[in-house]
């Protein structure tokens, strides 16, 4: 199997031989570290499929955050975050892969104070800035607010208060404690750790669960791991990748998909290649000269739909069009 040459220094740079990450390096060494585990996990070939398939991310706010003084950036507390990320596991009913690592909520800390001026949440070290919502294209400013600990069942909660990690935020805003096997649901962080909510729809709960692993029986349609599908014969087998058989989408991995003319598995098209609907890496599905190909992403005031068909993957809403902006820069 290739390896990319991040995620070998990612694998070397653990313990006593930890050097950190740069800021410039964030976006690219965790990508790469969920690329490890999407890999072991059974939804790519390789780690090279892998990182190729995702967009780059971009922030135009974070580095003059950091360099203001408004951000710290722990360089050792990213590291860590990543080696835990790639070793999590495939199971997405375990509470470890529900919880994020502790870890990574020390990698960017917020260093203003409660009543100072914000514009983020992460700015504040309570973590929570009350500026109001006023679209990306646009600065609002608030104020830091003081840190309010998760609240714990029985107790009151809101989007900005939530419960504490064996518990949810109900539809009365009140903690509960999470289901056991055979509670009413509507969402899987309803239901205990090992077990999803199967069933739920707009009009009526679903029950929470233990979901079938790789082999076994999948009554339900739904399999515990990233990695799996329910077949037609109701039992969890791997999701294909390159080469594996298939008749529709579904049977392939979320990143591929079947191809009709030879029924397998296959990656997405990328830049300048034909395509029918997605496009993997710095590119999107667009009609060219009357025939479907994947294009760059396109610069600011051409058309869009949707957001990443913009170079800022930012599709700005306009009064007749949309077009392709640029978020706001608050500093």
């Amino acid at each position: 199997m290739r390896r990319t040459v991040v995620s070998l220094l990612l694998l070397a740079a653990c313990g006593d031989n930890a050097k950190g990450i740069e800021l410039d390096e964030l976006d690219m060494t965790r990508r790469a570290a969920e690329c490890e585990r999407y890999t072991r996990c059974g939804l790519f070939d390789d780690e090279d499929a892998c990182n190729t398939f995702f967009r780059a991310a971009k922030d135009p706010n974070l580095f003059e955050q950091v360099s203001r003084g408004l951000i710290r950036f722990d360089p050792l507390a990213a590291e860590a975050c990543n080696r835990a990320i790639a070793q999590l596991g495939c199971d997405v009913t375990d509470r470890e892969v529900r919880i994020l690592p502790d870890v990574c909520n020390h990698v960017l800390i917020g260093t203003l104070p409660t009543a100072a001026t914000c514009v983020a949440d992460r700015e504040c070290a309570s973590r929570h800035c009350s500026a109001p919502s006023c679209g990306r294209d646009a600065c609002c400013a608030g104020g830091c607010e003081a840190y309010a600990a998760p609240a714990h069942v029985g107790e009151a909660c809101t989007d900005e208060i939530g419960c504490e990690a064996a518990a949810f935020c109900g539809r009365d805003l009140t903690c509960h404690v999470l289901g056991s096997l055979g509670a009413a649901c509507d969402a899987d962080d309803e239901c205990a750790f090992g077990t999803a909510c199967v069933g739920a729809t707009e009009f009526q709960a679903g029950a929470c669960r233990v979901l079938p692993k790789l082999g076994e029986e999948c009554p339900y349609l739904r399999c515990a791991e990233i990695g799996a599908r329910c077949s037609a014969e109701q039992m969890c087998v791997p999701a294909g990748v390159t080469g594996a058989s298939c008749t529709r989408d579904g049977e392939c991995s979320r990143f591929y998909t079947c191809d009709p003319t030879s029924n397998q598995c296959v990656e997405l098209p990328q830049l300048g290649m034909p395509c029918s609907g997605r496009c993997a890496g710095e590119s999107f599905c667009d009609v060219v000269s009357g025939q479907s190909v994947c294009i760059p992403p396109q610069p600011n005031a051409a058309p869009c739909t949707a957001d990443n068909q913009c170079l800022t993957a930012y599709c700005e809403e306009g009064p007749i069009f949309d077009q392709c902006g640029s978020e706001a820069v608050c500093f």
